[in-house]
């Protein structure tokens, strides 16, 4: 199964921050137990610095995660982060 995370440039929608996680672990596909992931949101800031970036606007950053893999179709999760 892989995970991936998008975070989205406010500035230019096609641009993303984006992670991806593999697991094979079948407790975890199974909804069974949990996967932990970790997201360094200062790199989103410290890019934004430039002025390049929109990344977190107004205290707010848009996210997309999809969910694939054996047996999965797809699965998408979006929404937003406050800071």
């Amino acid at each position: 199964m892989t995970v991936d995370f998008n975070i989205r440039d406010m500035k230019y929608l096609s641009n993303a921050n984006s992670t991806s996680w593999t697991t094979t672990d079948t407790a975890v596909m199974t909804g069974q137990a949990p996967m932990y992931i970790t997201l360094n949101f200062n790199d989103l800031l410290t890019q934004d610095a430039t002025g390049e970036t929109y990344f977190v606007v107004g205290g707010r950053t848009y996210y997309e995660t999809f969910v694939k893999g054996e047996n999965t179709g797809s699965f998408l999760s979006k929404g937003f982060f406050d800071q």
